[in-house]
């Protein structure tokens, strides 16, 4: 009968996959076989139990070699025996080479084993050779050879082909984002990466984003790994986007607190403005130029007081005092007044259009006008200059628009525009309140205002504003014939 420790080794052995055989270090019998080495032989594992292995004690820890096995009065050859290992009790574990189909069979199941594990991973992978040549890849990178209507031919293999020559592909089938009208530059791009161990974010040609890794092997060769990063980067995005929110929020806060610090302040200079210049205009002789300008005067401060409490209704958005009017007249008042402050080498054109009434706060409409008009004369300076301003309807409500011939924005100051406390005039020329307080003033009427300007080619603020309804007012005759020059 076969002992514990002999029924236990044949248990061992008959769970691995290769030919072994447990010998005795002091006789070289067979202590136990498994069903792979006595297959090689045509017997069963049973019979090999005794049998004596005819291998020269001096060879024992030999890696390669061809015993024979002694079987009664039988010999047989073992085939090469490729790795043996010491085990306890000072006995010998033989493995035996597997047949040559076996082991083809055994090398692409784990191949296959390989290929399935990769594509259970959610990135691009792909490894290469020492040649540079793509030994086995991912469905991810496979995926990335196709753009939208444009895939990469079925019949051509991607493994086997080196790093460049897939670069080539990409450059041919037009499958990357990155292409530029130098194809050659970006070739020698990709392979620098390639040969770099390091990261890059990547643009992939069907749009997402990716960070690539670039490794080398310890035994030769390269491996690819892009991370899918789309969604973190939109997220980055995004929380930018918030964060300059906040400030732009934190910006109207400030606003809103220096405007009230400053109402008691100004309302008290303009109180003996306002006195004075009645006092003034009653002296005056009806219909005089002095008493007109005058009134020019009065009515400038009366508007100014409303200044504070504007911005506070930009800043905290406070209910206005809201009322049916003619904004067609608003423009034709506030041009009137400020053809006196704009320097004479400046035409001011108006094309103005009857349009619907607006319901609103006129007032807040002559502050409007103020701040893009002395805006546009600012921007021309003291050269020659125009500037239009056109009134229309607009569908069902109401477009103003203000445009010059001046200086221009170029892309960055167009898009600060209106944040409050922005400008780009020098200290002590200008707060950069004016164009923020026309965005607050268009916003709470329940409009927009959109900005076109370019470096040298002026600039047009495009106003458009919902209308009361269908009603329009009547345009008196020195609006339609006003053209101030």
């Amino acid at each position: 009968m076969r002992d514990s420790h002999s029924l236990r080794s044949a248990q061992l052995l008959g769970a691995l996959l290769e030919p072994a055989l447990l010998i005795g270090s002091a006789d070289d019998r067979v202590i136990a076989a498994n069903g792979a080495f006595a297959a090689k032989l045509g017997l069963e594992p049973a019979v090999l139990a005794g049998a004596v292995v005819e291998l020269p004690r001096q060879h024992h820890g030999a890696d390669e070699r061809a015993p024979m096995l002694r079987l009664g009065d039988r010999s047989l050859p073992c085939g090469a025996l490729r790795h043996c290992a010491p085990v306890e009790g000072g006995r010998l574990l033989l493995f035996g080479e597997p047949p040559v189909a076996d082991r083809r069979q055994h090398d692409e199941a784990l191949l296959g084993y390989f290929r399935e594990a990769l594509d259970t991973l959610l990135h691009y992978v792909a490894i290469f050779d020492r040649e540079d040549r793509l030994i086995a890849c991912n469905k991810y990178y496979r995926d990335t050879f196709s753009s939208g209507d444009r895939h990469l031919p079925a019949d051509i293999e991607l493994e086997g082909k080196t790093y460049r020559e897939l670069m080539e592909l990409r450059v041919r089938y037009k499958l990357h984002r990155e292409l530029t009208d130098d194809p050659e530059r970006f070739l020698e791009e990709r392979m620098r990466r390639f040969y770099e161990d390091g990261d890059n974010r990547v643009r992939m040609a069907n749009g997402r984003i990716t960070r690539a890794q670039y490794r080398r092997l310890k035994e030769g060769g390269r491996v690819l790994v892009s991370t899918d990063i789309t969604e973190i980067v939109e997220a980055e995005q995004k929380r930018l986007e918030l964060e300059a929110q906040l400030h732009h929020s934190q910006k109207l806060e400030a606003l809103g607190t220096l405007a009230g610090g400053l109402a008691h302040d100004l309302n008290n200079t303009l109180v003996p403005i306002l006195a004075y210049s009645k006092l003034l205009a009653r002296r005056a002789l009806e219909g005089s130029r002095e008493r007109a300008e005058l009134e020019t005067i009065r009515k400038s401060a009366e508007r100014a007081k409303d200044l504070v409490s504007r911005i506070l209704t930009f800043s905290r958005k406070e209910t206005m005092g809201l009322r049916e009017f003619d904004l067609g007249e608003v423009v034709r008042e506030s041009l009137e007044m400020l053809r006196a402050l704009i320097p004479s080498t400046i035409a001011i054109v108006p094309t103005l259009q009857p349009v619907p009434l607006l319901r609103g706060d006129p007032g807040q409409w002559h502050q409007v006008l103020m701040n893009l008009i002395t805006n546009a004369a600012h921007a021309i300076g003291y050269h020659p200059g125009r500037i239009n301003v056109e009134l229309a309807p607009a569908g069902r409500g109401i477009r103003l628009a203000v445009s010059d011939n001046g200086a221009g924005m170029d892309e960055e100051t167009r898009r600060r525009a209106l944040e409050p406390f922005f400008t780009t005039r020098n200290v002590g020329e200008g707060t950069g309140l004016g164009l923020s307080v026309v965005h607050g003033i268009v916003s709470a009427h329940g409009g927009a205002i959109e900005i076109e300007s370019a470096k040298g080619h002026g600039t047009c603020f495009r106003i458009t504003l919902p209308a009361v309804g269908q009603r329009t007012a009547p345009v008196s005759p020195a609006l339609e014939a006003l053209a101030l020059t």
